[in-house]
């Protein structure tokens, strides 16, 4: 986890306050890539308080920010009270350092969730300036850059982050931004490629069975589609029922459709008995 810790290379107001700051880190990354939301919510408290001490300790305020918004994507029922700690913590960081790529990142996260695609691209692409090598948020530019369709530009951010961390803890996401950059882009035997390695990597997680879905269904490759949201749906029922029901990430309306289209076409004859029209 050393590298992740380039992410949060920022002042601190004294050894506890910053020692406390380094086990909160530790935590939250530990848990975001073991899917551990108890760890990930320890490590948010500790961050906490730590800003109880110092709360001007931007290596606290940082972690809380990415914390806060890595807890939700594991519970949708807090989602929007972690986007709006996130949110707080973030702001107040740019506040103190106007040039800290975390907070830059942190915004652009949480404007991704909310739809508010203008900011969310900003935001990520100001983040990416102040630190290009940042591989999350190479990955996370990808995820926003594919939402706008520009395959050609996430193809390439997934591509870059790859290439510096080949062995990353979050390897199976690079794999899935890289299958939804393909997607985008049109090219379906990559993103078709791309998602079967993401899935190898986790094939518990629902979210690596879409890419992978729909592009094989606009392949033509339909029992396998249909077996991917049949696993998918088992795994994490709600998920794929929203998914089919139109919910989307997508920027360009054009490009969600399509995406929904496939997902229904995967499932075929699945949708009657999920009571999906």
């Amino acid at each position: 986890y050393a590298a992740r810790e380039g992410m949060l290379n920022q002042a601190s107001g004294g050894i506890g306050v910053y020692d406390m700051a380094l086990r909160a880190s530790a935590l939250i990354w530990r848990g975001w890539d073991n899917y551990d939301v108890e760890m990930i919510t320890r490590g948010i408290a500790m961050a906490e308080e730590a800003l109880k001490i110092d709360p001007r300790c931007q290596r606290a305020l940082a972690i809380l920010a990415i914390g806060c918004q890595a807890r939700a994507e594991f519970q949708p029922f807090t989602e929007q009270t972690d986007l709006d700690a996130a949110l707080a913590a973030a702001t107040l960081l740019q506040e103190l350092d106007s040039n800290s790529h975390v907070a830059w990142f942190v915004l652009g996260v949480v404007a991704l969730k909310r739809q508010e695609h203008d900011k969310a691209l900003a935001c990520l692409r100001r983040s990416h300036e102040l630190n290009p090598n940042d591989v999350l948020v190479l990955r996370t530019l990808a995820w926003e850059t594919s939402n706008w369709g520009l395959g050609a530009e996430a193809l390439a951010h997934g591509r870059r982050a790859l290439q510096l961390s080949p062995r990353d803890p979050g390897l199976e996401w690079i794999y899935w931004v890289l299958s939804l950059s393909a997607y985008a882009a049109g090219d379906l035997d990559a993103a078709i490629g791309y998602g079967r390695q993401s899935l190898f990597l986790n094939p518990r997680n629902p979210g690596h069975h879409g890419v992978l879905a729909a592009s094989l269904a606009e392949h033509g490759e339909l029992d396998e589609a249909k077996k991917l949201m049949e696993n998918a749906h088992r795994q994490n029922p709600d998920y794929v029922i929203s998914r089919l029901r139109g919910k989307t990430y997508f920027a360009v309306p054009e490009l969600g459709t399509r995406y929904v289209a496939a997902l229904r076409k995967a499932a075929g004859d699945l949708r009657n008995a999920w009571g999906i029209e």
